[in-house]
């Protein structure tokens, strides 16, 4: 994942071990208030041992440790899917797609799918795993069952737990390509975590997106790639994710629901249609406001280019069903369909 991702979610953290010493005062509590400031891969190894050497147990650290270092928790949770035969890779405390597909393998063998569904980084899960780690008795009965009946279930969860956000299931469109590769990409969501399902099955991290909503795609930015449209939850501000070229601000979406993404500035950049209270639509892009009308009991049906002339058209459908566009060429006018 690139450093402005990184930035940008503020979930992946590298650099060398900071902070205090661990261990020197002896007790857990103390311990645990210092592993805030513990980063990377080395000082993540510090701290793992320092904390082994401590004795406690799982079902106490792993909800103590999220609160204060996602990655190091992400960490310790690595090492014992290492240990289990669930990972191969060294631990790293990025908590990438494959990992919440080795947690999802975790917690199925365990019986626990249901807590886990709520995130590998929420508490509830963080409980619950720590206490299957801890104690093992689900651990040892999955791995007592022949080995064709958990692989089988693992399957099924990891499939069934990630939430499809396809351009199809957002905005009734085609499939989008948002890495360059020439090759339509799936959107997906596990938890807060973002990141998109290759046709071949590999994957692509985006990040986290805790707090955030996916609003959809769109080349905001005009590079030629679709771009993950986000809205932050607490405040409405809407901006995008590039994967060619980083964040992209598109301001705040206050008092309006996003509808769609489309083209309504001629310019070949997408911008994100959004309706007021009061029944206004207006876009909302990297170079301004648009104003589109006051179409207040009327339901969007499609945003496409009708009339052929680079700037997407609005259908729009009346209560009783009748049909009609909006057309960039003859806005104040509803041409029916």
């Amino acid at each position: 994942m690139k450093a402005y991702q990184a930035l940008a979610f503020a979930i992946l953290m590298a650099g060398p071990m900071a902070g205090p010493a661990l261990g020197q005062s002896g007790q857990p509590t103390d311990m645990i208030t210092g592993l805030g400031t513990v980063r990377g891969p080395a000082g993540f190894e510090a701290a793992s041992k320092t904390l082994t050497a401590a004795g406690t147990g799982m079902g106490t650290l792993l909800p103590e440790v999220v609160a204060v270092n996602d990655n190091l928790y992400v960490y310790l949770i690595q090492q014992t899917l290492i240990e289990r035969g669930l990972r191969s890779d060294a631990p790293t405390g990025l908590l990438t797609a494959d990992t919440i597909a080795q947690i999802n393998s975790l917690c199925a063998q365990g019986g626990i799918q249901a807590v886990c569904s709520a995130g590998p980084l929420s508490p509830a899960a963080a409980t619950a795993i720590g206490k299957l780690l801890e104690g093992g008795a689900a651990m040892t009965t999955a791995a007592a069952a022949p080995a064709a009946e958990p692989a089988a279930k693992t399957k099924t969860e990891v499939t069934a737990t990630p939430e499809s956000l396809s351009v199809a299931a957002l905005l009734g469109g085609p499939e989008a390509d948002l890495d360059g590769d020439g090759t339509p990409d799936r959107l997906m969501r596990s938890g807060d975590w973002l990141y998109l399902a290759k046709p071949d099955g590999k994957t692509v991290d985006v990040g986290s997106v805790a707090g955030l909503s996916v609003v959809g795609l769109g080349d905001v930015d005009g590079d030629g790639l679709a771009d993950v449209v986000l809205r932050r939850d607490d405040s409405d501000w809407l901006f995008a994710i590039s994967l060619k070229s980083g964040p992209v601000d598109l301001g705040q979406a206050s008092d309006s629901k996003p509808l769609a993404i489309g083209s309504f500035e001629g310019n070949g950049a997408a911008q994100v249609l959004l309706q007021r209270a009061s029944g206004w639509l207006y876009a909302l892009g990297t170079g301004k406001s648009i104003s589109l009308g006051d179409y207040n009991g009327l339901k969007l049906v499609a945003v496409e280019d009708h009339d052929n002339d680079g700037i997407d058209d609005l259908l729009l459908e009346t209560a009783s069903g009748w049909r009609a566009y909006r057309l960039s060429t003859a806005p104040e006018t509803l041409t029916p369909a």
